[in-house]
Parts: C-alpha cells; structure tokens; sequence
C-alpha cells in the first residue's frame, strides 16, 4: 500500500447524504438530541472574508459528506480533552491518526472539548483561567490543517456536554446498524485515551481515567507513539504492566505490516467499568513526544507580560495570536473589575 500523506484529503462531495455516509445517521442523532436535556449540534466553519464576484473561493465552509466503507472496519474515534487550550500537541496526536487513517480504519474523528465547569472542577496547577468552549473550537479550526480536515468531513466537532456529545454518537453508530450501511466490516465506537489516562496504579473507573465518565463506547484505545504511558518499558526488553481492573494482556490480532508502522497490539478487557469494553494498546519501540506541556501553557498564559505572550505561546499552542489577544482582554477585563470594586 502506498503511503498516505497528511495532505492528500479526499473530495467527498455529495448533494444529499445517504444512509451509507456519516453523516446521514449524525443528523439523524442530532435532530434526536434536541429534544432530550443534554442537546448537541456540530460546529461549523465560519464563513470565509467576502470575495469580489467571480472569485472561485478554494476551501468551502461546508464539510464534505462522510462515506462509510462499505468493506472495511470504521472505526468511530473520539478524542474528547480539556484543551484548555488546544496546543501543538493535539495538533501532532490528530496529525497522526489522519497520516495512519486506513491503518486505523478511522471513519471519522469527533473532537470534544470540556464545558468550562468541567475543566475548573479538575485541581490542576495553574488552572485559574478557563477558556470559554465555543473559543477552544475557535482556536481549533483556525489552525489551517484543523480547518482542511473539517472541510474534508473526516474530522468533526461536537458542541454539548460529555453525556449529550457520548449519547449522539451511540445513537449514531447504533442506527447505522440498526438500519444497515452496506458495511461489510461495521462500525465500532472507540474512545482514544491520552498517555496519562491509563495508569497501573490505579483502577480504570478511578482518576486518572475515570472510564465509566465515557459511558457506552465499543472500546478504548491508547498508544505510546505521540505520549509515555507508565505501564510499559520498551527498552531494552518490552515489558508490559498488568492494569488493575482489567484482565491480563494479550497479544494480538498479529498483522506484521501494521505493527511496524503504528505499533505491536496488545488488548486486555475492563472488568470495572460497565459493558466491560476493550482496550486496546498500541505498543511503538519510540516515543516522537514533542514535548509540550500543557502545566507550561497555563503558567504562561497566568504569569507571562502582555507584550511576552505571544512570543512564549507561538510554538506551543494553536492560533497563538487570538489566545494572545484573548488572554489581554481578560486581563484588562480583570482590572476594570477591580477597580469597579474598590
């Protein structure tokens, strides 16, 4: 198989979605979601600067419609997080997926971003300034590869609550079962774990995965190629720690060509968390950790000068220029509040 690139996004331009694509079943979940007390809707681009007439304008607001594959697996990943705010290290785990999305077989990925209630709930350092949710998807899609893969349809985003944003998704993947998509491989819900959500030092449905929180998916995934996870040693013989809460790990199933591009496969099976779901682990002899710190950016954007904030937050996070400006008008905001007080 040829190789993908990151850039080679494909057209998937249809009038009307059908019961084979994505999105046909997405809809049908949203429309259900508005009637329930946790609503979901998707996020959409905003429009481009207007053009002068006659002007063909290269990357349309509208997403593309998603096909399902009518021979293979989709997979259905979810990537929900904090991002508070979204950093160069989001951009690089979702780089990855997309660059090995047939390894994968990734469908589609759905980005979650935290309500702010959530994200201030977390005792984490340097945690005083949380970002409204509507602005980290703003940050998102104004990275420009962020914005072709929203266009392309294979990355979406959903705006709601954890319970509503999970709920949508299993009504989704279940009526494209439910109704049939022509899909020979199906379908599964698959929830993507971070390096640190996974730990042998604590049972599954305690912190810091706290995998009941997820509710109804298929199976989890989590892998060390973009992130260290601290139960397993590559080097100089691979040595893989059993999870308390989960039955041993096994190997398998062994395909020789995939494991030396995204990692040995390793499964093991959650006893602790409801539908007792897979997880499947991802094993890579190398780290290629780009080293942002999501602690760092938070100091930075609590402690740094006005004039300094830009310059410290460019490498590190999405969109550093609307961050910056952000961050300056909370400030300012902050002051006139306090004089107001006094």
């Amino acid at each position: 198989m040829a190789p993908e690139s990151e850039t080679s996004i494909p057209n998937n331009d249809v009038s009307q979605p059908g019961p084979e694509t994505v999105d046909f079943h997405l809809q049908k979940a949203l429309d259900t979601s508005l009637t329930t007390s946790h609503p979901v809707s998707l996020f959409s681009l905003p429009p481009p600067p207007s053009s002068p007439p006659n002007t063909t304008v290269s990357h349309p607001t509208l997403p593309q419609i998603t096909p399902l594959s009518p021979t293979t697996l989709n997979n259905i990943f979810l990537y929900p997080g904090s991002y508070n705010p979204p950093h160069a290290g989001h951009l690089a785990t979702i780089r990855y997926f997309h660059t090995h999305r047939a390894l994968f077989h990734t469908t589609t990925l759905f980005i979650f971003a935290d309500p702010p209630s959530t994200v201030s709930a977390r005792h984490k350092l340097h945690n005083r300034l949380i970002l409204p949710q509507d602005f980290r998807y703003t940050l998102f899609a104004s990275e420009p590869f962020i914005a072709s893969l929203i266009t392309s349809g294979w990355l979406k985003i959903l705006v709601g609550d954890m319970q509503g944003h999970i709920s949508v998704l299993k009504e989704m993947t279940d009526g494209i079962a439910r109704e049939g998509c022509g899909c020979a491989g199906g379908v599964r819900l698959v929830g993507f774990l971070g390096g640190d959500k996974l730990s042998k030092e604590s049972m599954l449905h305690e912190r810091p995965g706290e995998l009941v929180e997820w509710g109804p998916v298929d199976e989890f995934l989590i892998m060390n190629a973009r992130r260290h996870v601290d139960f397993y040693t590559p080097a100089p013989a691979p040595v893989l720690d059993d999870i308390p809460g989960c039955i041993r790990w096994g190997r398998g199933p062994i395909d020789t060509d995939t494991e030396a591009k995204i990692g040995k496969l390793w499964s093991c099976r959650a006893l602790t968390v409801p539908g007792k779901p897979v997880i499947r682990f991802r094993a890579s002899e190398s780290i290629a950790s780009n080293g942002i710190s999501s602690t760092i950016i938070r100091r930075v954007m609590n402690e740094a000068k006005d004039e300094e904030l830009l310059d410290e937050l460019r490498e590190m996070v999405l969109s550093p220029e609307l961050l910056a400006e952000w961050l300056k008008k909370e400030r300012e905001g902050e002051k006139e509040s306090e004089k107001a007080f006094l």
